[in-house]
């Protein structure tokens, strides 16, 4: 946790706490005050917000005085408030222990006083120090993401932006770029398989909304892939073809043959040797951005596929996406083992049965 910037003032009645928080969520902000002891709790997250006017992002508290008239002497020694002297006591400096406090006692017993120490991000830094160690703007800035590293989680990849020089951090992007995905000839040929019901998914949602988003179409691309619902590996593209196509006419709201086949034809298309690469990336790239906002932790497969299937189809050898463009063969019904075509043939007789029955009026009675 950070420990804002502060200052105190004080009136016959009220000890006036000013604290600088222009970063912290309101809604989490916590203060507590007993005794000699006062506490502002509020994760430096920052919100914006519209007011009718402007703000000065600070937290003002009152804090009523036990002895009112009293004055408190030094309040503007900020250090020693930040970390009060320990009381003068008269016990044994050393003493005989019977016991040993359990670790969680000790780690517990002192969380109020751990030390602080005010740190003014605004404040500038050396030009030494931000010629090779500075980020942001001309490279100017130095502090800021060291103090918000606990928050910001992974907002920056370099793990300590703080101590990495401006040389380093060039030397660490170029070996991140050439360890690249590396994967033998049997992985290479099982990822683009995956691959197969992967577009499916995505192109039987564009089919279904006319080649745009929608609230569902997070939930159709994660349902329909057999390789993100089920984590499966396949050992042909027939097989990938038969599974996704198994879904398509089981779980979405629009359950029909010819859709999934328009489906499985611009499959073959985008994963032509015409569109190809470039094609791929453009859609693994927008699914992506569909999965980060589609809600139920769907953004996990951005970690467990689409961003290195992102890397791996910018480097992948054209014969990989040569061969299976051949290899993504056509269907029958039979396939699916759905008995799609004798319930196709019960719907027909039932229909034929429908036909051949004839219309009564009302003043018509059937024939005993």
């Amino acid at each position: 946790m950070i420990t804002p910037s502060f200052s105190i003032v004080q009136d016959s009645k009220w000890l006036i706490f000013i604290i600088r928080a222009p970063y912290a969520k309101i809604a989490d902000t916590e203060i507590e005050y007993g005794d000699d002891i006062f506490m502002f709790s509020a994760p430096p997250y920052y919100l914006r917000s519209r007011t009718a006017s402007t703000v000065s992002g600070e937290f003002t508290v009152r804090v009523p005085k036990k002895n009112v008239g009293e004055n408190f002497p030094g309040l503007d020694m900020i250090s020693e408030l930040l970390n009060p002297q320990k009381k003068i006591s008269a016990q044994m400096l050393v003493e005989e222990c019977f016991r040993i406090a359990d670790d969680d006692e000790e780690d517990n017993s002192n969380d109020y006083f751990v030390e602080q120490n005010v740190v003014d991000i605004q404040a500038g830094c050396s030009e030494n120090a931000t010629d090779n160690y500075g980020y942001g703007f001309a490279w100017k800035r130095k502090g800021i993401l060291g103090q918000l590293s606990q928050e910001i989680g992974d907002l920056v990849e370099l793990k300590d932006p703080e101590n990495c020089t401006i040389a380093e951090r060039s030397v660490f992007i170029k070996l991140l770029t050439e360890q690249g995905i590396h994967l033998s000839a049997d992985e290479q040929h099982a990822v683009a398989l995956s691959l197969v019901d992967i577009v499916f998914a995505f192109a039987y949602d564009s089919r279904i909304n006319d080649w745009e988003t929608s609230c569902e179409t997070g939930w159709n691309i994660a349902k329909l892939s057999p390789t993100l619902s089920f984590l499966c590996r396949w050992k042909s593209a027939k097989e990938a073809v038969i599974a996704v196509m198994r879904r398509s006419l089981c779980y979405p709201l629009y359950r029909n043959w010819d859709l999934s086949m328009m489906a499985l034809n611009d499959s073959k298309f985008i994963i032509s040797k015409g569109l190809g690469r470039t094609a791929l990336l453009h859609i693994l790239s927008k699914m992506h951005g569909i999965l980060i906002g589609s809600g139920e932790f769907r953004y996990l497969f951005n970690d467990l596929f689409i961003t290195d299937y992102c890397l791996w189809i910018q480097s992948v050898d054209e014969s990989v996406l040569k061969t299976l463009q051949t290899e993504i063969a056509a269907v029958t019904k039979s396939d699916l083992e759905l008995d799609l075509e004798e319930l196709e043939l019960e719907g027909q007789m039932a229909r034929l049965k429908v036909e051949a029955t004839p219309q009564l009026d009302s003043d018509d009675e059937p024939d005993d």
